[in-house]
């Protein structure tokens, strides 16, 4: 089996876990009620293959997606996302959004994220998981748009169905 390979002793800690738990639920969620095309459920299939085998690193994962909401009119425009990276030996979420102010003119954000390297054992954890959560149940509550990129190279004979 080459499709997955555990080459570094890694022990994911509790928050870990409960990190990829809240990115599996909005990936399921989205699967769930969401119409998606073909390309953006293989896409999201992919995200959920390396998340139900974290910490295992699955050769050829690459999937990003986003969950964005988007607020206001041509005098005043609010965007706010939240992005998630599945690839064969990382992890990571982000947050941020952008302002628009006709008088004034716009600018982006971005805030604290969480990241986890298999391959390194190194970790960046700077956001609360738990408002984490909560914004992706909103975000997607508030009918918000969702980007899925699939750029993986997945063997599936290599992968034990």
């Amino acid at each position: 089996m080459q499709g997955v390979v555990n080459i570094v002793p890694f022990e994911p800690t509790s928050d870990d876990e409960f990190a990829i738990a809240i990115v599996t639920e909005a990936v399921q969620e989205i699967l769930r009620n969401y119409p998606l095309s073909a390309q953006q459920v293989i896409g999201l299939g992919h995200a959920l293959l390396g998340l139900e085998r974290f910490p295992a690193i699955v050769n050829g994962l690459h999937v990003e997606f986003s969950v964005t909401i988007r607020d206001g009119d041509e005098n005043f425009r609010e965007a706010r996302y939240i992005t998630f990276g599945i690839y064969e030996s990382t992890f990571e979420m982000n947050r941020g959004g952008s302002v628009y102010e006709k008088a004034v003119g716009g600018d982006r954000y971005s805030e604290p994220g969480w990241r986890i390297d298999v391959l390194d054992s190194s970790r960046m954890f700077e956001c609360d998981l738990w408002n984490v959560e909560h914004l992706v149940s909103e975000y997607l509550n508030s009918g918000a748009s969702i980007k899925v990129s699939d750029e993986s190279e997945i063997d599936s004979e290599d992968l034990d169905f």
